[in-house]
């Protein structure tokens, strides 16, 4: 197991940033299945299929495939907290400069400072689109609205300036929030009223 972590720490130097979770055997079949064949004496298994390595897997030269990030409307943001850089377009420059003030780096990612509330994650387009969607649709399920959304993702600690835009629509591209909404009995128009003689 040394050899492995070292290996991993010899990879690791060549990212930027990486995660590491701890899956529980009873959420990975994969690894408790392989676990009670290792506790098995080898006698007893019978007819199972099995492969034997000849050399460890550590052996292989394995390559890290580092990705281009996609532009993000924090690029210039970053920029200019972390080395001062700005556009050179003038107007740009002044804008970034005073937009700079309300965000803060810690630890080579960006927030935004909040009156009311702690320090708010940046996202990019990719991640916001996943916020959007894992708390409209997944873990809480509850298929708000899009100002509701936005509030519940502000309150989760996450922004990104189009925030309410984006959520209002997804709530209206939402096919069940579309077809189970609760429908207005309220008519299109006032009513006429008819006197009858």
């Amino acid at each position: 197991m040394a050899i492995y972590l070292q290996k991993v720490k010899h990879l690791v130097r060549n990212l930027r940033y990486f995660e590491i979770f701890n899956i529980l055997r009873i959420e990975n079949a994969r690894v408790d299945v392989l676990f009670r064949l290792a506790m098995t004496a080898y006698s007893s298994l019978g007819r199972t299929f099995m492969e034997c390595l000849e050399q460890p897997s550590i052996d292989k030269n394995e390559n890290v495939l580092q990705l281009t990030a996609e532009p993000s409307w924090m690029d210039p943001i970053i920029e200019y907290l972390s080395d001062g850089v700005l556009l050179e377009d003038p107007a740009e420059a002044k804008r970034t400069r005073w937009a700079a003030f309300q965000y803060v780096m810690m630890d080579g990612r960006l927030y935004k400072r909040s009156f009311s509330l702690p320090l708010l994650k940046c996202l990019g387009s990719t991640d916001a689109d996943y916020a959007l969607r894992e708390i409209h649709e997944e873990i809480y399920g509850s298929h708000l609205g899009g100002k509701s959304l936005a509030n519940k993702i502000l309150r989760q600690g996450y922004y990104w300036p189009t925030m309410k835009k984006d959520a209002t629509d997804l709530v209206q591209r939402c096919e069940p929030c579309q077809k189970y909404a609760k429908v207005h009995n309220q008519p299109a128009s006032w009513l006429t009223f008819i006197v009858a003689l």
